[in-house]
């Protein structure tokens, strides 16, 4: 529920108040970096964020309360334009201290009904049917890091346990892609608020870019 004496605050105090929403799992990828890069520009203008599924983020631009998601899904809806942003590698990692156990502590992540399918066509059939599955995308890293688990984790959110060696890729295992959309309202409520947010946001993404290499 939000606030909305606090929002009536700040925009009193700001000159605009910019409302984004972020799949949890993008936030230490690009987002925060993001919205470090807007308030450095635009100190004038407050930033609300949030996390939520696609469809949490298609309720809340149906009701006017939010700029702009970025997700692993485009939203469709009137006025509004979804952009895809870079494509995500999705990579089998595991915490297992050898990485030939890995099937033994697979975790199914549940990252959208095109992933299943994916996975049901290339992975076997002992892996498609897991002990354990995860719908909460960030509850695989925390599992991984607390004890032996395997599971299909975004490349970028892996990467530094991959540096420290708390996680290992699985060597010769299907790689799928995610796409990550940023989806935005066609004509924004405030066109200078938004054209910052916009330009914050893609230079967040090319640094993201050219820090992970060719998608």
């Amino acid at each position: 529920m939000r606030d909305g004496q606090a929002e009536a605050r700040r925009a009193r105090t700001y000159s605009a108040v910019y409302r984004i929403m972020s799949s949890f799992n993008l936030l230490n990828v690009f987002v925060l970096n993001w919205v470090r890069r807007l308030q450095r520009a635009r100190p004038d203008i407050a930033v609300s964020l949030d996390c939520g599924y696609p469809d949490l983020s298609a309720r809340l631009f149906s009701s006017g309360l939010i700029d702009l998601a970025v997700t692993y899904e485009p939203i469709s809806a009137p006025g509004l334009a979804s952009h895809l942003l870079y494509n995500e590698s999705v990579i089998l990692v595991t915490s297992c201290d050898d990485v030939e156990d890995w099937q033994q502590h697979y975790v199914y992540a549940h990252w959208d009904e095109r992933f299943a399918e994916e996975h049901r066509e290339l992975l076997s059939e002992e892996e498609n049917n897991p002990r354990m599955t995860i719908y909460f995308l960030d509850a695989l890293r925390a599992w991984a890091l607390t004890g032996p688990a395997s599971g299909y984790m975004a490349e970028m959110v892996a990467r530094p346990y991959l540096a420290d060696g708390r996680l290992r890729r699985v060597p010769g295992m299907p790689v799928f892609q995610r796409p990550v959309y940023a989806s935005r309202w066609l004509r924004p409520a405030d066109d200078r608020a938004h054209e910052a947010a916009w330009e914050s946001l893609l230079a967040a993404v090319e640094e993201r870019r050219s820090s992970a290499g060719p998608d």
